[in-house]
């Protein structure tokens, strides 16, 4: 493979620790990397021609303020691996190649030059795409802020020859008069984006935003353009759950991660790795790819020594100058911690004839159900194997697929996911499917929550299985939760790399009280986890051992906790 391209150079040399880059980064350059191998299959090409491309555009384009200001915009690497990657892969769609990105998620610390990229990438799209009547929208959170960028790229042209001469200069309007293009900035507290049939939309500053309603509008307006293009750039926000901030960040990190597949999705999110010092000079350059350029060393030791007696401006540095969420480095299980429980495709055949504990997520009737087997280990170092299976109703699918950011669809296609007619769940396909199991598998206890449970408990006591309440509580589930946390540490789950269940895996966030209990909680966590609520149960069985006998009285019915 030709590594002689700036793109997949800095790829390799990331991936094979060349540079300092951090996970995230790294799991991009192997994406990057495993894409141009296998790619193909899905539809992809890399072509290092378009990247050249749009990465030698710069050549046209001056910096327009600060030391090299009038000088020619030089990329740095990092630079040209987004750009690049944005505009040299290609995916075959409607009988033709076309851009493969529709959306660029890009996160780095302040001063690594976030508006000299805008303001490039807007710049490009109004003259240098090639496409008619262009819509370019810098857009931001207030006026002022989408400015910036506007202004930005406003300086550029009028300190680039080759630019001033083809692009008209007005206040608030950047106008290229042989395509009829034009570049404008744009705001949520201006409330202007509907009519808009924009090419490319810049969000600068992400994590200021408060509402979707402008991003919404713009990128709504796609649907006129061949290959429109959003550019989402932005610094680390807080750790407030559900701002528009907080779900983009934590969509773009599944898709780098592979957790979730989406081949329209490009993400750069420059931070150090979980165990690095905060005040070393390799985890700076790790978090900040401008580290030596645009980023100085000097500004970055005065600001560290500052937050060394002051635990706010600590903060500050760590979420400013690193790049890093507080909920970043508190998640309940890692992605490749995940990855690692798995030794490839279950074979179920293979588990005929053995024990194991079932756990039943109901949820709401409207929204995903999960069950979940059991099977433990029958010898030392054996693996704990993990038999899931989901249903939604076959109702409201795509609403769903967009309201949870997940590939539903998909996964009903492929078998992952079952649907029930209607636009609610049909337990009856539950019972069904245990039973079709239980021909198969000896389930020895099934375990679920009373509430939505309907008539699900009776069904089960019929067709004679022992029926469980598993109490919903931070007793009940404390021991499970902590015992599967830390099989998943030691390498001792087996999951077969199910994609849904690996989602819910990444959404996962557990509650503590004041004696260190711990369970999964539904309200705190960023998407669905009924799998995983499904697993800590069907565990929460197994750690019980033999089977209680049944209610004096006669109830099958076993209550636990």
């Amino acid at each position: 493979m030709p590594f002689d391209d700036p793109v997949t150079a800095y790829a390799v040399a990331a991936v094979q620790q060349e540079i300092l880059v951090g996970p995230i980064v790294r799991q991009a350059c192997q994406r990057h990397l495993d894409d141009i191998e296998h790619g193909s299959a899905r539809g992809l090409r890399w072509s290092p021609e378009t990247a050249a491309y749009g990465i030698g555009f710069s050549r046209f384009v001056r910096h327009s303020k600060g030391e090299w200001r009038g000088q020619v915009l030089e990329l740095d690497p990092w630079q040209k691996f987004i750009i690049g990657s944005g505009f040299g892969w290609l995916r075959y769609y409607a009988d033709e190649w076309r851009r493969r990105f529709r959306t660029i998620y890009i996160e780095v610390p302040k001063k690594n030059g976030k508006s000299t990229l805008c303001a490039f990438v807007g710049i490009y799209g109004l003259i240098g795409d090639g496409e008619p009547g262009a819509e370019i929208y810098a857009a931001a959170s207030a006026r002022k802020q989408a400015l910036l960028v506007f202004n930005d790229a406003k300086e550029m042209v009028r300190t680039s020859p080759d630019l001033r001469s083809e692009i008209g200069v007005l206040v608030s309007n950047l106008s290229h008069q042989a395509s009829y293009s034009k570049f404008e900035p744009i705001s949520s507290d201006e409330n202007t984006g509907d009519g808009v049939n924009p090419h490319f939309v810049i969000v600068d500053e992400l994590h200021r935003i408060k509402t979707r309603g402008l991003r919404t509008a713009l990128t709504q307006g796609f649907g006129a353009r061949r290959q429109p293009m959003e550019w989402i750039i932005t610094t680390a926000g807080d750790d407030r759950p559900g701002t528009p901030y907080d779900e983009e960040h934590r969509y773009a990190k599944k898709v780098v991660e592979r957790v979730l597949e989406d081949d329209t999705y490009f993400a750069y999110i420059a931070c150090p790795d979980e165990d690095d010092p905060w005040d070393n000079e390799a985890t700076w350059a790790k978090a900040n790819p401008g580290y030596g350029t645009s980023v100085k060393h000097e500004d970055l030791a005065a600001r560290a020594l500052k937050a060394r007696s002051a635990p706010s401006e600590l903060a500050e540095f760590k979420r400013f100058r690193l790049n890093v969420r507080t909920s970043d480095m508190d998640a309940e299980i890692k992605s490749e911690t995940w990855k690692k429980n798995s030794l490839g495709p279950i074979d179920e055949e293979k588990l005929r004839g053995r024990l194991c504990h079932t756990g039943i997520d109901l949820s709401a009737k409207t929204d995903i159900t999960a069950m979940v087997h059991l099977f433990p280990p029958l010898t030392s170092g054996e693996r704990w194997t993990v038999v899931p299976r989901f249903w939604v109703p076959a109702e409201g699918v795509d609403d769903r697929s967009d309201r949870d950011r997940a590939p539903y669809r998909r996964w009903i296609d492929e078998g992952w996911i079952q649907t029930t007619p209607g636009n609610r769940i049909d337990y009856n396909a539950v019972v069904d499917r245990i039973k079709r199991d239980a021909e198969l598998f000896t389930i020895h206890d099934v375990a679920f929550d009373p509430w939505n449970a309907g008539s699900l408990e009776q069904d089960l006591q019929e067709e004679g299985f022992a029926a469980v309440i598993f109490p919903q509580t931070m007793a009940v589930f404390n021991t499970p939760t902590k015992e599967m946390l830390a099989l998943l540490l030691d390498t001792q789950i087996d999951h077969g790399g199910n994609p849904v269940l690996a989602w819910m895996a990444s959404n996962l966030a557990a509650i503590k009280d004041t004696k260190e209990n711990k369970m999964p909680s539904k309200r705190h966590s960023t998407g669905r986890i009924d799998g995983i609520v499904a697993l800590i149960m069907a565990l929460g069985r197994a750690l019980v051992g033999e089977p209680s006998s049944p209610y004096s009285d006669g109830r099958p019915l076993l209550v636990i906790g």
